[in-house]
């Protein structure tokens, strides 16, 4: 057994990996600032969805669903498609809009 612990001689700590083929330092970190905008949007459905009824539950519950698979992301384990990151974005962006359109009314 090794003394230090840090595994095997061929094992490297997930952070450590070269980005994908063809992803730059600079669009691995844009991509999860992205992420990490729509993990903190997903928490701010959940709390409103529990506090919310009818019409609007459903729209919170609706635009939550769509968030949920990046909720869970991490990046030990891989990173979304640039389609769902780009899904879920324009979900938020139609909720925001609807919001926005119901406090205008």
């Amino acid at each position: 057994m090794r003394a230090d612990r840090s595994g095997p001689p061929h094992y490297r700590h997930p952070a450590a990996r070269p980005p994908a083929a063809g992803r730059t330092r600079r669009a691995s970190r844009l991509t999860d600032e992205r992420l990490e905008t729509l993990r903190e949007a997903a928490a701010a459905l959940a709390v409103a969805t529990v506090h919310a009824t009818g019409a609007l539950e459903w729209l919170l519950g609706e635009t939550a669903a769509v968030l949920a698979p990046l909720s869970a992301w991490h990046p030990s384990i891989r990173t979304p498609t640039p389609e769902k990151i780009t899904d879920a974005e324009q979900a938020v962006g139609r909720l925001r809009q609807a919001l926005a359109d119901v406090a205008a009314a």
